[in-house]
């Protein structure tokens, strides 16, 4: 996890006060997007400004803000379960019907390591085979967002001439925390000014100033997983020895509410609309 003041890109820091989680709160740098996890059970997604790409074969790349950034919010209450997918296989699983805690290495990225453990003091280091994307997948228990998709790492290309056979542009392959440092000139190739290669060191762990090294911080997704798996443990717990009341129950109480003249109809309409998901 990374310091507060280590992430300073855009307006993460900004977003998660205006939401109240200051204190008690996790981050997980060193991914490629940011996200933090508060004590009362939020997981805080940060989306910053998606940059709009100009090019000029004198002036370089710049980027200027095209879409506003946004905070997704969701409560472990929400969710049912999690998986990491790594390129497109899920390799973990977490929630319920078998959360899963310290995962190997090995069964998550398919690499043949000396048996250590996601999520535990003996993580340490970083992958060395290829892999292109980690998405953390959260299933929700909304009908209408039952699948919320947080990229947790990117390869990017690993050479200039790679990219123009992908033809993809450089900026969707820099982790948002790093985005607002990105430049791309025709002459001097990729930057990220002094700020921005001080974090490459110290959130992104990439030792020589080289983005195309970026590669997955192993320690930060199995915190991470390791994190989400005891508060789903916790919350599956609670609502295990918490009774639970049914909506014809809850529908029963307020007929009985409304019967008795302490509610009106047209409250018991409204609350009916909620209980039934009119």
């Amino acid at each position: 996890m990374s310091s507060g003041t280590a992430l300073q890109a855009s307006g993460y820091h900004g977003l998660l006060a205006s939401k109240g989680l200051v204190e008690n709160v996790k981050h997980f740098g060193g991914l490629f997007t940011q996200i933090a996890v508060s004590e009362n059970g939020y997981i805080a997604i940060y989306y910053p400004y998606e940059p709009e790409i100009q090019k000029s074969a004198m002036k370089g790349t710049t980027f200027r803000p095209e879409q506003q950034e946004r905070l997704e919010l969701l409560h472990i209450s929400q969710i049912n379960s999690f998986d990491i997918e790594c390129d497109d296989q899920t390799k973990v699983s977490g929630g319920a019907g078998g959360a899963v805690a310290g995962a190997l290495i090995g069964g998550l990225f398919g690499f043949s390591g000396a048996g250590a453990v996601i999520g535990s003091s003996a993580t340490s280091g970083k992958i060395k085979q290829n892999v292109n994307d980690i998405t953390l997948v959260l299933n929700t228990k909304d009908f209408n967002n039952s699948r919320v998709e947080v990229l947790l790492y990117k390869r990017p290309p690993k050479s200039q001439l790679e990219e123009l056979r992908q033809k993809a542009n450089m900026i969707t392959y820099v982790p948002y925390g790093l985005r607002s440092y990105f430049t791309h000139n025709f002459f001097t190739g990729y930057s990220f000014g002094k700020e921005g290669q001080k974090l490459l060191k110290e959130v992104y762990g990439v030792k020589n100033n080289f983005f195309l090294h970026y590669e997955p911080n192993v320690n930060q997704i199995g915190a991470l997983e390791s994190t989400l798996t005891q508060m789903l443990a916790t919350q599956q717990q609670s609502e295990a020895v918490t009774p639970q009341i049914s909506n014809a129950d809850e529908l029963t109480k307020f007929k009985s509410l409304l019967d008795s003249g302490i509610i009106t109809q047209e409250e018991f309409d409204v609350k009916k609309k909620q209980l039934l998901g009119l």
